[in-house]
């Protein structure tokens, strides 16, 4: 693949953690297929890159690494002239600009790591509803395929709940930690209450991800059969 291939592409692009990828991998795939263009994935493996993303073929089938994806000399060579999406304002951007831009070669980057990617002329309502379905574009390496499998399965005719309680990073990392994360550390009492409510229903059922393991273990507590951790799920 060559930098030209990517003219007139929306580029999903993050240099961090699996969820932000996969939030900016979300939103190039919706507005691509709304506007009926092509999209690629700028999967950067170098630096400070946590080692569970280095390698994307430990999440994804590798053909469509081949398609789709490309690494940091390609990215390195088309940042520049990306044009991101987030900042597009109603001011200076129509859906008629964005379709010119785009047919004169134009490429304009997903970077967003949290949300969904709204463009000014759009619905908030409507892409918001429609976004979860592209998940459908993403191809998984076989044992990505079988951990799906097997949550549908577990999870089939109840109602789920996932709670991701993140502490480690926020915590103990050197650079993460001297910054403020007003969004990103939610006390325990947050998940407490919501977890009491969310139990109320019969149906329910808890699944908790977490880099601190007591954390999860807390929230089992109040009810070993239906809140279970990810280990308890696939081991």
């Amino acid at each position: 693949m060559k930098a030209s291939d990517t003219a007139g592409c929306i580029i999903a692009h993050r240099n961090d953690g699996m969820g932000a990828r996969i939030i900016a991998m979300l939103n190039a795939v919706r507005i691509a297929r709304d506007y009926d263009l092509p999209y690629y994935v700028g999967w950067t493996t170098g630096g400070r890159t946590r080692e569970e993303v280095r390698d994307p073929a430990f999440i994804f089938d590798t053909d469509y690494i081949a398609e789709r994806f490309f690494d940091t000399d390609i990215m390195s060579e088309i940042y520049n002239n990306l044009i991101n999406l987030s900042t597009i304002d109603k001011k200076n951007w129509t859906e008629e600009k964005f379709r010119k831009a785009a047919a004169k070669g134009k490429s304009f980057m997903s970077g967003a790591a949290m949300g969904v990617t709204v463009l000014p002329w759009e619905d908030a309502a409507d892409v918001e509803a429609r976004l979860p379905d592209c998940i459908d574009e993403f191809r998984f390496s076989p044992p990505v395929k079988e951990m799906v499998a097997k949550i549908i399965e577990v999870f089939a005719g109840k109602k789920l709940t996932a709670y991701h309680i993140r502490r480690g990073d926020i915590i103990h990392d050197p650079i993460a930690s001297n910054k403020l994360w007003p969004n990103k550390f939610i006390p325990r009492e947050f998940y407490e209450q919501h977890l009491a409510l969310s139990l109320k229903d019969a149906d329910a059922q808890v699944l908790c991800f977490s880099d601190t393991p007591i954390e999860v273990d807390r929230l089992k507590a109040a009810d070993p059969t239906r809140v279970m951790g990810f280990k308890d799920l696939l081991g």
